[in-house]
Parts: structure tokens; sequence; C-alpha cells
């Protein structure tokens, strides 16, 4: 019987301790609850107090007290001039202390990020372009800081997307089920380009390419973050761009990039080194017309400028080691004379190697392949340096055997005649450096036909005599061993424009002088013999 009184006190004292630790957890536990709101009122001044030219909204926090833990429910992210709709949308972020850690003596915190989504249109983008405030000062870096008192050691997005949209008739450019983490953030500060946080991120791009970055970071540099590692990119859809392109006269209808590279981003060093870029089935035009002129010359003035800015600069390293492209088809659209016409070069393979940003470094060199207006070989081999003062090429291009039926656009254009048959040629060379041009460009004209009284049946008699003139004249400047029709434009002098861009300068030289010299000729050798 003594061992039974003894026994129920001790029972009945750890029945009222268990009672009364139960009890003061669910006190605890209610009391977190009418704390969850002031929490979120507080969390959520602090996030707009740091943020510049943003705002932060919170629908709901709930605070763990048996974790010391936090989580964030609907967070969005709005800009102040353009709130609708939101920059970013947070379903869940989720803070808390990173257990592991603290066998290691360090008390810093996990951040999880469930299916956040990032939407900007073409108004956010100019909104941003339009304000004055640098992006590493928006605050963005001590708005994440401020929902959790511990510093961020571990970061990590399951499922992320971001969208981009430029307006409403175009299809969403959307990179989705982005998974990234981000371990070891808060270390010591390290030597120059060490990065001792591990960093990984996989995701889809426009629903059909993948791509991966393996790598590290050093997240305690300033005034921003550096990375380095290998990013591999593989069949990303090109034709999503379209509407992008379209604002500055391109066109891309369909096509495919590959690409994989080691990548070094940090505030001192920027390199890129790139192994291959591979571009499949590219069905690309660019259209000179009226229609974005403007913002197209714009873009290349710009282009322009940047290629300068980053010509052999020390800070900055790219370098593409092969580029390769094959079963394309490209076209240049001429919609600015009366009538139109279409250039088209097709079943087009390219090879570059050694694109880079260096002079120091071998020059770039490539070979470029196909079918000009879908029946002429053509073949063209060219030498790049990096642009300093200006362009800085040379280039050699020969085309055979044309069907100069097709061309009957552009002769209408320049030279108002049209032909029945005959075959096309062209070569030419070209070499430019210190600001100045050399070459000659020489097209041939074999087997041509003007005047076909069936195909110009239905034109007015002043237009068939023209083109029978320019037919005679074509007859008067025949080779005779070779029945063709050959003349050749010296091209020598200076670059009137040493800011042009090298593809640029190429398209102006072959107009000027072919398109704008040789086949308006015609009509004046016609009108001299009438």
């Amino acid at each position: 019987m003594r061992t039974v009184r003894s026994f129920l006190p001790a029972t009945r004292g750890r029945r009222v301790a268990l009672g009364a630790v139960v009890t003061l957890l669910l006190i605890v536990y209610a009391v977190s609850f009418l704390a969850d709101e002031p929490i979120r009122r507080r969390l959520e001044a602090q996030m707009n107090a740091n943020l510049v030219g943003y705002g932060a909204k919170i629908r709901a926090v709930r605070f763990h007290p048996f974790g010391f833990s936090i989580t964030l429910k609907d967070t969005q992210i709005v800009q102040d001039k353009h709130p609708k709709p939101p920059i970013a949308d947070f379903p869940r972020l989720h803070a808390s202390v990173q257990w592991r850690a603290l066998l290691s003596l360090r008390l810093v915190a996990d951040f999880e990020l469930d299916r956040p989504k990032i939407h900007v249109d073409r108004t956010h983008v100019a909104m941003e372009a339009k304000d004055q405030t640098p992006v590493d000062e928006r605050g963005w870096q001590a708005a994440l800081e401020s929902i959790y008192p511990l510093e961020i050691n571990e970061f990590v997005i399951t499922d992320g997307e971001i969208t981009y949209i430029e307006d409403k008739k175009s299809k969403p450019l959307t990179i989705d089920r982005v998974d990234f983490r981000a371990t070891n953030i808060r270390n010591i500060r390290s030597r120059e380009r060490t990065y001792p946080s591990e960093v990984f991120a996989t995701g889809r791009i426009f629903e059909k390419g993948t791509f991966a970055f393996d790598g590290n970071a050093d997240f305690m540099q300033e005034p921003y973050a550096g990375v380095k590692g290998e990013l591999q990119i593989d069949d990303a859809p090109l034709d999503p761009f379209k509407p992008v392109a379209e604002r500055y006269n391109l066109k891309v209808d369909k096509g495919t990039v590959s690409m994989a590279g080691a990548v070094e981003f940090s505030p001192k060093v920027k390199t890129a080194d790139v192994s291959q870029v591979t571009i499949r089935d590219l069905d690309a035009a660019y259209v000179s017309r009226a229609a974005h002129a403007a913002e197209a010359e714009q873009l290349r003035e710009m282009a322009a400028e940047a290629a300068k800015e980053v010509s052999n600069d020390p800070g900055i390293l790219l370098v593409v080691r092969k580029i390769k492209a094959d079963r394309g088809r490209v076209r240049f659209i001429n919609e600015l004379v009366d009538p139109g016409y279409t250039l088209l070069l097709d079943q087009a393979t390219l090879e570059v190697a050694n694109l880079s940003n260096h002079e120091k470094r071998p020059p770039t060199t490539g070979q470029l392949t196909g079918r000009f207006m879908g029946s002429g070989p053509t073949k063209a081999t060219f030498t790049f340096r990096p642009e300093t003062s200006g362009p800085n090429f040379d280039v050699a291009i020969q085309i055979q055997d044309t069907d100069m039926v097709a061309m009957n656009d552009l002769f209408r254009a320049y030279g108002n005649f049209d032909v029945a048959s005959g075959k096309f040629g062209l070569n030419t060379e070209l070499d430019i450096h210190d600001q100045r041009i050399e070459g000659y460009l020489k097209p041939f004209f074999v087997d041509m036909k003007v005047y076909d009284r069936k195909q110009d049946a239905g034109e007015g008699v002043m237009h068939q005599i023209y083109e029978g003139l320019v037919g005679g004249v074509a007859r008067l400047l025949e080779n005779p061993p070779r029945d063709s029709v050959a003349t050749k434009a010296t091209i020598t002098g200076p670059v009137d424009n040493p800011r042009v861009g090298t593809l640029q300068l190429v398209l102006r030289l072959i107009q000027n002088a072919f398109f704008r010299a040789i086949l308006p000729g015609f009509e004046a050798e016609a009108r001299a013999n009438a």
C-alpha cells in the first residue's frame, strides 16, 4: 500500500505538470494567431520603406512560434507608376532557422519561395527605363532581409515563372518550371574572384527549350553579387520573339537556338566564353519600311555604340568559339520602293569561328553558303576584327546561275524593266580598314532576255519599246564567248559614317553600287541608243 500511495502523488504531479505545459503551449499558439496581423502590418511597412519606385502588399502572415519561422501568403509587388498588373506574385514565402547550421554555431535562415511569378510587360520596362534610380539602389535586398531577423544563408525557389508580354496581341514569353537553390550565402568576405556559395538552377524556355546553370556565387560583393558557372541552353524557340522583333523591322517566323559556355559576372569582371552556339531551321527577315523606322535606327545606333564601348575593354571578355547555323532561310524585304521586292537566301548554312570583342584574340572568320533567290549557288567568306573606331573586315561573295525571273521585282524597282529569262551572277570583294573601303562589285547577266511578247502582252506600247531597248543594250554589252553581260563597279574611298554597323555597311555598299548604279544604268544606256 505504501508503494501505491507514494506513486499516486507522483503521477498526479506529472499530470499537472504536463497539463500546465500543454496549456502554456496552447496559450502561446493562440497568442501567435493574435500576433499575425500586427506582424503583417510591420513587415509590409518595412518592405515598403526599403523599396524605391515599387510597393509591397501582404495578404496574410503566419508566425510559427515553436519553429521560430514565418510564412507570408500572397505577397504582391507593384510598380508605383504602373501598378496593374503586379510585377511579382509570391503565393508562399517561408523563412525559418537553418537548424543544421546550428551544429556549426551559426544562427542563419532558410528562405523558400513556392510557385513565385514575375510578370513584366512593355509598360513596366518603359517606366523602369525612364526612372533614373539604379537597379542596385531599388532596395530589393533590404526589403527581403526585413522579413526575417536572421541573415539568409540558403535560398530556394520551387516551380518559378517569369513572363514578359509585349502587347495584348502578342503571345507571352514565359520561362517556367524554374527551380533554384543557393547555399552558403552568408559567407565571410572572400578574396576577389572567389565564389564560395553554390548555385544551381534549371527551367523551361518558351514551352519547348530548357536551360541549366551550375556554378557558384559571392553574395557579399558590392554593389551587386558576383556569379560564375556553366550555362547550357537547349532548343530554345526563336519565334516567340516575333512581336518584339517586329518593333525593329525584323521578322522571326521560326528557329531554335542552343548554346553552352562558361560565364562570370561580377562588379569588376564580366566574361562569357561560349564554346558553341547552334541555330537550326531559322526563318527570318529584315524589312525595310517606314513603320518603326525610327526605333530600328535607334536600335542600330545603340548597338553600334554598345559594340564600340565593349570593344577591347579589359574588364569585358566576350568569346564565342563556334557558331553554326543550318537549314536557314533569310530574306531582305524592301517596302520603301514601288514595287517592293524580296531578296532570299535559302538552304543557308553558316559557320563562324572565334567571335570576340578583343583585337588581341584571333580574328573572326566564317563562311556562308546557300541558294540566292532559291536557285543560285552562293558562297561568302569573311574575316572580322573587333570594331574600335569603325568597321574592320574583309568579305568575298560569289553568286552563280540565279534565275533572273525571280528577281523581276528588283529590276522593276530600280530599272523599270523585267526579264523573260536569264541567269544572274555576282562576284565582289571588299576590304574595310582604317576608315577606308577598297574593293569591287561585278555582276553578270547570262543569256538575258528582257522583252517577251507573251509575257508583256498586257503592258503598254511605250513600256514594251523601253524593254526592247534595254534588251538591245544588253546585247551590245555581251561577251561573245560566254554570251553574257558583265559590268564592274570599283569601290574605293573613305567610310562616310564610322558609327555604322558592319552588316549595315555591307548592305549599303551593295545597294549603292548595284541597285542604284548598275541597274539604272541600263535605262540610261537604252535612252542614249533610242
